[in-house]
């Protein structure tokens, strides 16, 4: 063990193992050999030297150093300090004020504050995809209804004005409905969505087609209005009374009738546009009625077309109730249309 300690007797100033050699210890336990001791002097006196101390000596020496320390240490805790400390380090004592100094064990800086206080990437992007989650099952209802609308209107245009319903124009309304489920559902489309676009794929079809209808009947009516109304009663409307009976006497009798060229009863306009033979039989007939009879077939043919006014509104209606009636029936023709606005609006997922 003595041995060992030895080993610790190194001088400052030459390096050298001093432990059988003279040598002098300062009070920060350092030691110095006499030859570098007397070179530093520089006087060449042989100045006292101690001698190897015991082990005993050097364990005595440290723990009075111990002792020293711990008077001249913390009033409160004991701990070391030196002459020139004002702050215990152990329990926070102050000399100058005679008091505690306690800290906040982890107290976070302004700057740390700030640091953690500001968002970083990864808090943006989970805020902005909590957000997207959110607004997403409104956005899908509102881009789908958008696309529908869209559809529809050119759909039901294009049916308008050609007066015609042919099965692949409602691909039109199915396309747009699709697409508009699919952009609102931005990369998250699947088979739920899929069912939305052709649920409202349907509908607007159904709606679109009763608009359509609805429309086709009252500028009809409409029309046959305007000719009614506009056109006053003419001795050429009595005249076609006689004129049918003319003509159902020679079909009864087996004599043919031979009308010009697109014309008809429905649309004679005067008396050149009913066969020549009809004609001539109708206006003799004619002119042998006395002014009251005439008066009296123009009073019949008025009266026909006032009660022609009246009932055109309730066949309106009832003309309006049998396209309703037969809309649902009608979306068979639409399966296509249908099945485009699933297809588009799962993003292709029909399969899951």
């Amino acid at each position: 063990m003595a041995e060992a300690a030895s080993t610790g007797k190194i001088c400052i100033m030459c390096k050298q193992d001093c432990s059988n050699r003279p040598r002098q210890k300062d009070a920060s336990g350092r030691y110095m050999c006499k030859v570098c001791l007397d070179r530093r002097v520089g006087n060449g006196s042989s100045a006292a030297v101690d001698e190897p101390p015991e082990e005993s000596d050097v364990l005595a020496s440290m723990l009075s150093e111990v002792e020293e320390s711990k008077k001249k240490g913390c009033p409160k805790c004991g701990n070391a300090m030196s002459d020139s400390a004002m702050l215990c380090t152990r329990c926070g004592f102050n000399r100058a004020t005679g008091g505690r100094v306690t800290t906040l064990v982890g107290e976070e800086t302004v700057e740390e504050k700030v640091e953690k206080s500001a968002p970083n990437e990864y808090d943006l992007k989970r805020a902005a995809a909590k957000r997207d989650l959110a607004s997403r099952p409104a956005r899908v209802v509102v881009c789908t209804l958008i696309g529908a609308g869209v559809g529809t209107a050119i759909w039901a245009t294009l049916v308008y004005s050609l007066k015609t319903d042919r099965a692949l124009f409602a691909l039109i309304v199915g396309g747009c409905t699709g697409a508009g489920t699919a952009a609102g559902a931005a990369g998250y489309a699947g088979r739920m969505t899929g069912m939305w676009a052709a649920g409202v794929t349907v509908l607007a079809l159904l709606l679109g087609r009763y608009a359509v209808i609805n429309q086709l009947v009252d500028d009809e009516v409409h029309k046959i209005k305007q000719a009614v109304q506009g056109a006053p009663v003419t001795p050429f409307d009595g005249q076609l009374l006689i004129a049918e009976d003319v003509i159902d006497e020679y079909l009864s009798k087996g004599l043919r009738v031979t009308w010009p060229y697109g014309k008809s009863l429905q649309n004679a306009a005067r008396m050149e546009d009913l066969p020549r033979t009809v004609a001539t039989e109708t206006r003799k007939r004619w002119d042998a009625l006395p002014p009251a009879e005439q008066q009296g077939l123009l009073a019949q043919v008025q009266a026909q077309h006032d009660a022609l006014l009246r009932d055109l509104e309730l066949i309106a209606e009832e003309a309006k109730e049998k396209a309703k009636e037969g809309s649902t029936w009608m979306m068979l023709r639409y399966f296509l249309a249908i099945g485009l606005a699933f297809a588009l609006g799962s993003g292709f997922k029909v399969i899951e």
